[in-house]
């Protein structure tokens, strides 16, 4: 652990770190050598509680030159603690920051002789804002008490109104490196080039992604042109700073009125910061976290202001593919609540003592009641909390396999609602049917392309799918699901011969659908080569598809009974069930044990994805564990 800067020890240990609190670990007391060799005695500070439900804490900012000075030339910074109601006339500056580490912190003089151990990140935000002309603050490290959970769930559960009755949110990226001032050069250049992104809906019209592009062009070759490659790295880089990771973070942004970025001694406008990452985008052609991540909370942003509730379903879909991280994960839920309506926030109260098993099961039943759909079934994860049941998805950990439905809209239970039924608080009670049962699963696992694909855009293209050539070999999935299809007599194609037909159901399968129009595939008549050419068929249509065969990520071919060929799940198992089950939009795999059945994922088969297969009403019953 660092020294405490300017400390010349500390009367008493640190309380040790808590996990289960997230909380910097304090100083009962302390003392603080300064420039004139005096010891400056503090104590911890002791919180008044807060006695109404929206009453919250405000830091009032004293002059620099208030604050202390230590032997080593460090200011610890002065405030004051004071209490008020978000319905009270006191105007304060929200600040948006990446706590950073927990055991790497500074102290900050609270009123005359106390002070508050807060992580490093804060510390430098706290000195390097302009504190003459804020007035008040409210930092959550500060303002709430860490140690004191009762009031942390309290306060949680109106973080999103903090922020919103905020006068402006500074959110703090970090202290300036090297390359900050190239990005900011570049963000305001930019601001000043005529170009704007409507708040409400930010995503690219045409008009401005051509200029955008004919920003890059014009930039022309030589010095100049390297000039402006800097300028995007830097963008790169600062897309890659830790506050543009943190889930609370999302919220944060979202509700609040007016942001304003900082790094260093640098800032700018959320939309003019968005606007550079397109450039990012629009000149490599792929996102980091940061991009996506500031794309999505401006989009919310606009909603949110306008009066538009997001869903918590949707929410969770949107920030659950790995470009989130939070600290403890009650947090995927209670980082989301105050962008839902007011109803459907009041049904999940904040609780850090309760179980994160609970606390998800209880979520999934909730919005599954609510929305009518199964969406929730396919986000299925393997390794998943112990205790936690086979149709609640376990946010806490990335949602490592693409989904499957997408721009085609499946409707694979003919748009058959699910209906709530009673059954004990760990199981989902539902209907459908079962249309078929795996009998033969390949090998070969599909591996995960989006990672590679982000990293080697453009020769990712230029090398004609060499990823996909390999699912052609003697290890690759196609020639063991050819010699299955070959055996079975019912796969004549009124159309095509069987040969054609098998190439063009694989290709079907790969790409979820995606590949409608027989003559695209080469499968015109006489063009019964070997089954390797489809490989080039597919690497010479993958930039249009490439999201499509990402889909294939972690998942495997099998050999169906009543249908030839799925995609399934690289959990399932032959003998597994592919149900439509009301609700669904694909179909699921699910695995009986003994009168139960476990969700095991969602599947692509070709044929039964827009409710060809639905032929009931009821259906049959299914309780899922």
């Amino acid at each position: 652990m660092e020294p405490v800067p300017g400390a010349s020890r500390a009367h008493e240990a640190a309380i040790g770190l808590d996990e289960s609190l997230h909380a910097v670990p304090q100083h009962e007391e302390l003392y603080i050598e300064m420039q004139d060799g005096k010891l400056y005695f503090l104590k911890r500070c002791k919180y008044q509680p807060l006695t109404k439900a929206n009453e919250i804490r405000l830091l009032r900012v004293h002059p620099r030159s208030s604050g202390l000075t230590t032997i080593n030339n460090r200011l610890v910074p002065r405030y004051e603690l004071v209490h008020t109601t978000l319905d009270g006339e006191t105007e304060y500056t929200a600040i948006s920051y990446a706590w950073g580490k927990l055991n790497d912190y500074a102290p900050v003089l609270i009123n005359e002789a106390d002070c508050l151990m807060v992580t490093r990140s804060l510390f430098e935000a706290l000195c390097k804002l302009s504190m003459d002309h804020i007035g008040h603050l409210w930092v959550d490290q500060i303002c709430i008490d860490q140690y004191n959970v009762a009031e942390r769930n309290q306060q949680v559960q109106i973080m999103g109104e903090i922020f919103g009755k905020a006068s402006r949110t500074f959110v703090w990226l970090g202290m300036a490196d090297e390359t900050t001032q190239s990005a900011f050069d570049l963000i305001e250049t930019l601001a000043r080039s005529g170009l704007s992104i409507v708040e409400a809906d930010p995503r690219l019209r045409d008009d401005v992604r051509s200029h955008l592009q004919n920003f890059i062009s014009c930039q022309g070759s030589g010095s100049g042109y390297e000039t402006e490659k800097s300028r995007w790295v830097a963008m790169r880089k600062l897309s890659n700073r830790p506050w543009f990771t943190r889930l609370w973070t999302f919220q944060e942004v979202v509700t609040s009125k007016v942001v304003v970025f900082l790094c260093g001694e640098h800032s700018c406008t959320d939309v003019d910061l968005l606007l550079a990452f397109f450039l990012v985008d629009a000149e490599q052609g792929c996102r980091t976290r940061g991009i996506y991540n500031t794309e999505l909370a401006v989009i919310h942003r606009g909603w949110y202001l306008s009066g538009r509730w997001s869903r918590l379903i949707d929410l969770l879909l949107a920030t659950s593919h790995g470009t989130y991280d939070c600290a403890l994960p009650h947090d995927r839920i209670y980082a989301l609540l105050a962008l839902q309506d007011p109803q459907q926030r009041s049904m999940v109260p904040v609780d850090y003592h309760r179980s994160i098993q609970s606390l998800y099961t209880e979520v999934a039943s909730m919005m599954i009641s609510s929305t009518q759909n199964l969406r929730l079934l396919p986000r299925r994860r393997y390794n998943v909390l112990e205790g936690l049941p086979s149709w609640v998805p376990d946010w806490s950990c990335p949602n490592e396999d693409p989904p499957i439905d997408g721009t085609l809209d499946f409707s694979c239970s003919k748009n058959i609602v699910h209906i709530s039924e009673e059954s004990a608080p760990q199981y989902l009670l539902t209907r459908g049917n079962v249309v078929a049962q795996i009998t033969r699963i390949a090998a070969h696992r599909f591996p995960d392309l989006e990672q590679e694909y982000h990293q080697r855009f453009r020769s990712w293209f230029r090398d004609h799918g060499r990823i996909f050539r390999s699912w052609f070999g003697d290890h690759g999935p196609i020639p063991f699901i050819v010699a299955e299809l070959n055996k079975r007599s019912d796969l004549q194609h009124y159309k095509v011969e069987k040969k054609r037909y098998i190439k063009w159901l694989i290709a079907m399968t790969v790409t979820c659908g995606r590949f409608h129009e027989e003559g695209s595939f080469g499968f015109r008549a006489g063009n019964t080569g070997s089954y390797s050419d489809l490989s080039t068929i597919i690497a010479s249509y993958g930039q249009s598809y490439c999201l499509s065969l990402m889909k294939c990520a972690r998942r495997r071919l099998a050999v169906l009974d009543k249908y030839p060929l799925g995609l399934v799940p690289e959990g399932a198992e032959p003998g597994d069930l592919v149900c439509v089950l009301h609700g669904s939009s694909t179909p699921i795999i699910l695995r009986r044990v003994e009168k139960e059945f476990e969700v095991i994922g969602e599947c692509y088969v070709h044929g039964i994805m827009y409710g060809e297969a639905v032929n009931w009403s009821e259906g049959n019953k299914f309780l899922l564990r």
